[in-house]
């Protein structure tokens, strides 16, 4: 949500939609250098603005001269001129009622780089020490709100505050998320390290299986689309097949709006330290992290504090919102027909196809992140049962591999 508060900004600015590194960089210091109220308040505001009320359940906010301490965030001040953000508020109504956010597949994406336990030793060593030496004024308003947003036990009352003494780790309760939903575990959590709330008994298991199953498909139909004489091996209705399957998953674990706000805080939380690797901000400079690109930002801010970012991270950001939109529109059923399914592959001639280009992008990096070749075909191979259990898998058939990558 953070990244989207610094698009909207853009749009105020004039910029167009455009993301020139400028623009970019005068919209996310807006952010930045918003006190952590605003920035608190701006999530309860985003949720109760949601485009789809039904699903994501929620009391509406109390009026600011009914309960005192209920403040308006005021940041609907800064965008008199965005027709499509959800100000302003008026009470207890909303013109437009469009605010959405990612999927929760992007926070795991984000989280999967190890930017969360990099940026905590980050504050860790700002707050204990100057071995990283002084931070800028501006840097230290990005870590002052960075501690207050995401690494303090958060007020009771907001939409946000997901601990307690029922959940005390919200390390666990996002972890637990990723589970049930994907049935995966971040890449930098040991197996032997796992709390015993995150693995939930009621979990997608079967998720990444399907996933891969319908990215393969999508692959063969993107390979034969502009085939005009010989076979066309394109499977409309098995990619239907699949994305219905994706689509009963996704909607069981959600049902009356079930993990939806476990989901917008942890997006909430991996967009603010992806907005912060954007760009050259202020803390990468302070940190002496200038780079060109946010895994490489990512990989020197972890040389400085001692943990490695993920190698894979380059395949991680780059699909994080790719994934985010195919999975919303999975979840809408978009893709649940033979018709709908080739909107996943088709290229109209002299027209563009963003689902396609969203598709092509996690195709690839998928395959580089989880170590296998979605664009392979996969080959049927006899098995012949042996006579003793085999000591790799100790008698048993491996399941399939999480989107981890090498470490």
């Amino acid at each position: 949500m953070y990244r989207q508060l610094a698009r909207w900004y853009q749009e105020e600015a004039g910029a167009g939609g455009q993301n020139s590194a400028d623009q970019l960089q005068a919209a996310a210091m807006r952010v930045f250098t918003k006190h952590p109220l605003q920035l608190a308040r701006f999530l309860d505001e985003v949720w109760f603005a949601r485009t789809d009320p039904s699903e994501r359940p929620s009391l509406p906010i109390p009026d600011q001269n009914t309960i005192l301490p209920q403040v308006n965030s005021f940041l609907g001040n800064d965008l008199p001129s965005v027709l499509d953000d959800i100000y302003p508020l008026t009470g207890a109504s909303v013109i437009g009622q469009k605010a959405t956010w990612n999927h929760l597949i992007y926070a795991y994406m984000i989280e999967n780089t190890r930017v969360l336990p990099i940026f905590q030793k980050v504050l860790h060593e700002y707050l204990h020490g100057e071995e990283l030496d002084v931070p800028s004024v501006e840097g230290q308003h990005f870590l002052r709100a960075t501690e207050d947003l995401f690494f303090k036990d958060t007020p009771p009352y907001v939409i946000h505050s997901l601990t307690s003494w029922a959940r005390p780790s919200i390390d666990v309760t996002g972890q637990n998320a990723y589970h049930r939903m994907f049935a995966l575990l971040l890449n930098h959590i040991s197996k032997d390290g796992v709390h015993p709330n995150v693995k939930a008994k009621a979990s997608n298991t079967d998720f990444i299986p399907t996933f891969e199953a319908m990215l393969r498909e999508v692959w063969r139909g993107i390979e034969n689309f502009n085939n005009s004489s010989g076979p066309n091996s394109t499977d409309d209705t098995g990619i239907a097949n699949l994305a219905q399957q994706l689509f009963d998953m996704l909607r069981v674990r959600q049902r009356n709006g079930n993990l939806k706000r476990e989901a917008f805080f942890l997006v909430a939380k991996a967009s603010w330290f992806h907005l912060a690797l954007e760009f050259n901000s202020p803390i990468v400079v302070d940190l002496k992290a200038e780079a060109t690109s946010p895994e490489e930002r990512l990989r020197k801010i972890g040389e400085r504090v001692g943990i490695p970012a993920h190698t894979k991270s380059e395949s991680f950001f780059l699909m994080a919102e790719p994934l985010s939109r195919i999975l919303i529109d999975i979840e809408r059923g978009l893709f649940n027909t033979p018709s709908g399914a080739q909107t996943l592959y088709a290229q109209p001639p002299g027209d563009t196809n963003t689902v396609r280009d969203d598709m092509m992008t996690i195709i690839t990096h998928w395959s580089i992140a989880a170590g296998r070749d979605i664009k392979a075909r996969e080959v049927a191979v006899p098995v012949r049962v042996p006579t003793q259990p085999s000591s790799l898998t100790n008698g048993r058939v491996p399941a399939a591999a999480p989107v981890t990558g090498g470490r």
